[in-house]
């Protein structure tokens, strides 16, 4: 053994044989508890002491206590028990320690008889600033319990717990006026049922986060006020409500299974206008026990079937059943504006009423939209049918949307779609047909686009044909100078990658040409200057039109000269006779050719001869 490692082998076994406990003072006295006697707390707990045996002991929590905006900010904190590193030699069973004086007591947050649990005693909490509102945040405490009373001033009450939270019967004495309640208690609610603990003044209760179990509320302790329910992430698995003043109703993410059957009492959820359950274990679902629904939400359920024609909600406008096992599509009430049926395995269309604005059935087992379908929803704006297995559009399929904006196609595989089936949508703002079977396109499908602002359209992964003339269609729709996307993009069969509309219609001219041989090479170079340089096209038009005028100017004066010519013919050799010597031929004198040289000889000397002499020649000639 090394000499430096000995010091350390001491310190070790005097640990050991030495172990760390902490001890409070022998003269230590028991600390005050508040005024809580046995009968308030009934059957939630023994006399004093809320949490009962079962909770292990708690040193003094420390209390912090904030103003902040209108509510009143109470902080709770019991630190965690000094222990032993090293289990100790003696053969006696370890007792508890017995609370400690090191840290003064607090009015507001108290330890229950035995040191278990907490006491909040709200009644000694002031009032600071406006505002009604009390939020108590206990931490490290295990059980909590709360002492009968409340401040007059109270209008709002937030407990956020990380243990558990025991309420006394009638601890709301004194709170007059609460309205909200809102409850985060990781460990659950002890005691009896949810209905003994509400105020008679609730308006709305909010219980989310708080495993439950089971959400019953009766009609001999419901609070006759209560409007809001919410029991989000609780546990549930049964659900009875006897609460005819209830208006809304959240029970999301939970495990409730079966039917919406969750009246307690005759019309005892007549009055739900908001039924939100998504993410539980429905398997059915009726409107007949909800007249009043006006938004119904069951997404990420089991549903098999939606029956709303039994008992039809007269005011419902909002249904969201996604991603269910739905295979008919239920009948939609008359004033629906809000229908999200996707993520389900329904085959058919159901007939849309005039009211819907917005429609989702994109990952369905669709087929065929069929004629009717559309016929009197004149409001419809967004219409969704991506995903599913569309292989065509007919002509009279989009028959009664005329005020349609959004229309998503894509994802489907579709292979022909009638040049006339788009005619209807005349306010058609967003086409999508991306990743279908597409090969033709006709130039009428997107004219309702081209008329409209911010119009565009997602065409790619298709397997576009090299065709000219739809190629030529869709520069129409890249061209408009009002549209935000300007650019149509294609894949062409002979491509793999997406191109614009402009570099695949220069492609399309290279196969054909290719193809079939009958344009020049000049012809496509042009072409191809043409298209990519409309600008200086445009020039070079405009540089035509000063040239045929000069063409025009010098046919012109060749024909004016050539008859002045004829007319003064005589004159003009008259005139050239002289310059003869700077022909080839000599002028030496013999036959014809001399006689005519002579006399052209004579003329030119009687040229060269002043006026009057040759006016007196021509008159001896003449006498």
């Amino acid at each position: 053994m090394p000499p430096t490692a000995f010091p350390w082998v001491v310190v070790v076994l005097t640990l050991s044989l030495s172990p760390l406990t902490h001890t409070a003072p022998s003269d230590s006295t028991p600390l005050p508890r508040p005024d809580v006697s046995g009968s308030a707390w009934g059957a939630v707990g023994g006399e004093g002491n809320p949490c009962g045996g079962a909770a292990p002991p708690v040193t003094p929590p420390v209390v912090s206590v904030a103003w902040e905006r209108n509510s009143s900010q109470v902080g709770v904190s019991c630190p965690p028990k000094l222990r032993t590193f090293f289990p100790s030699f003696s053969s006696e069973p370890p007792q508890p320690d017995p609370p400690s004086t090191s840290a003064p007591s607090h009015p507001l947050a108290t330890i229950g008889e035995g040191g278990r649990g907490v006491v909040l005693n709200l009644t000694h909490l002031q009032q600071e600033g406006v505002g009604g509102q009390v939020v108590v945040d206990v931490e490290g405490c295990g059980c909590v319990g709360v002492a009968v009373g409340l401040p007059m001033w109270a209008e709002g009450l937030t407990f956020a717990i990380r243990g558990s939270l025991r309420f006394p019967r009638g601890w709301w004495a004194g709170g007059v006026g609460v309205r909200d309640m809102w409850v985060r208690v990781h460990e659950g609610l002890g005691g009896g049922g949810v209905c003994d603990y509400l105020p008679p003044t609730l308006e709305t209760l909010d219980l989310s986060d708080t495993p439950l179990g089971e959400l019953v509320l009766e009609e001999t302790c419901v609070p006759r006020s209560l409007q809001r329910l919410e029991a989000i992430w609780s546990a549930l698995t049964r659900v009875k409500l006897c609460t005819p003043s209830l208006t809304t109703l959240y029970i999301n993410n939970n495990e409730v299974g079966g039917e919406m059957e969750w009246a307690g009492c005759e019309g005892g959820v007549s009055g739900v206008m908001y039924l939100h359950a998504s993410h539980n274990h429905l398997t059915t679902a009726s409107t007949c026990t909800w007249p009043s629904l006006s938004t119904l939400e069951l997404r990420g359920n089991w549903l098999t079937s939606l029956d709303l024609s039994t008992c039809p909600p007269l005011n419902l406008t909002s249904l969201i059943a996604s991603r269910n096992y739905l295979t008919v599509a239920p009948a939609l009430p008359p004033v629906l504006v809000i229908l999200d049926l996707s993520h389900n395995n329904i085959s058919t269309l159901p007939v849309f009423p005039r009211t819907l604005q917005e429609a989702d059935f994109s990952y369905n087992s669709l087929e065929l939209i069929g004629e009717g379908r559309f016929g009197r929803a004149r409001k419809l704006h967004h219409l969704t049918l991506a995903h599913n297995h569309l292989t065509g559009i007919e002509e009279r399929d989009f028959y009664g949307l005329r005020r349609l904006h959004r229309l998503d196609l894509s994802h489907n595989k579709l292979e022909t779609i009638a040049a006339n089936a788009m005619l209807p949508l005349r306010h058609l703002r967003h086409l999508h047909l991306h990743h279908n079977h597409l090969t033709q396109l006709d130039a009428r499908i997107l004219n309702t686009l081209t008329q409209t602002l911010n119009a565009h359209a997602t065409l790619h992964n298709n397997p576009w044909e090299c065709n000219c003339q739809m190629l030529a269609a869709l520069t129409q729709l890249q061209a408009c100078a009002e549209c935000k996307h300007k650019r149509v993009a294609l894949e062409c069969r002979e491509r793999e990658h997406i191109q614009e509309v402009s570099s695949l219609l220069r492609t399309c001219l290279h196969a054909i040409q290719h193809t079939q041989g009958q344009v020049d090479e000049s012809d496509e170079d042009l072409s191809e200057e043409i298209a990519d340089h409309p600008d200086e096209g445009a020039a070079g038009a405009v540089l035509v039109v000063p040239s045929l005028v000069v063409i025009i100017v010098l046919a012109v004066s060749v024909a004016c000269g050539y008859r002045l010519y004829k007319k003064h013919r005589r004159v003009i050799v008259t005139t050239l006779t002289p310059y003869c010597a700077c022909c080839d031929r000599g002028c030496a004198g013999g036959g014809i050719g001399d006689s005519n040289h002579n006399s052209h000889r004579h003329h030119q000397e009687a040229s060269q001869l002043p006026t009057g002499e040759l006016q007196d020649s021509d008159t001896e000639t003449e006498m």
